[in-house]
């Protein structure tokens, strides 16, 4: 917060976590995560990829935040495609969470450049996470509810085998 104003910052994303019993977190972390919304500047965080379908990650857990999960494509095969825009996503089955402990899922399935330049495959709600974080940028409202809203929206219903949720198409 003291560096909110002098560096822009209008949207915090944590992609790390770890599942702790009655959401524990840090000293302090549920009170700034909800002064960070209180200013119109959401918490979006990861539910995990552990598979875990009764919980999510700390802090994903924290009722102030924005919990993202996976999407996952259909493939036959063990080898990890990459997203395929014309097939029906479903939740992945390694998305933490249960049917309502998760705001929305995304494609968690990109080609991402690394520091050097070169580009990698990679998979996980961390990617869903970083997606997120860019589209409430891009479409923010006046206030943290009305962005949540927007995006309810625009989501579309979707489910696994273990979890039913929203659905945000990324472009």
């Amino acid at each position: 917060m003291a560096n909110r104003a002098k560096y822009n910052i209008a949207v915090v994303m944590l992609a790390q976590g770890k599942i702790f019993p009655n959401c524990k977190v840090p000293t302090g972390m549920t009170e700034n995560v909800s002064t960070l919304k209180s200013a119109n500047v959401p918490v979006i965080a990861a539910v995990g990829n552990d598979g875990n379908h009764t919980a999510v990650f700390s802090p994903a857990c924290l009722p102030d935040t924005v919990y993202i999960g996976a999407t996952d494509n259909p493939w036959p095969g063990v080898q990890p495609i990459e997203y395929d825009k014309n097939a029906i996503p479903y939740i992945a089955r390694y998305s933490n969470g249960a049917t309502g402990q998760t705001d929305f899922f995304l494609n968690a399935r990109w080609n991402v450049t690394k520091l050097d330049g070169t580009q990698r495959f990679q998979v996980g709600t961390s990617n869903s996470t970083a997606v997120m974080a860019g589209l409430w940028l891009q479409n923010r409202k006046a206030t943290f509810d009305a962005t949540f809203n927007y995006f309810i929206g625009i989501s579309t219903n979707i489910k696994n085998e273990f979890i039913n949720g929203r659905y945000i198409s990324t472009p």
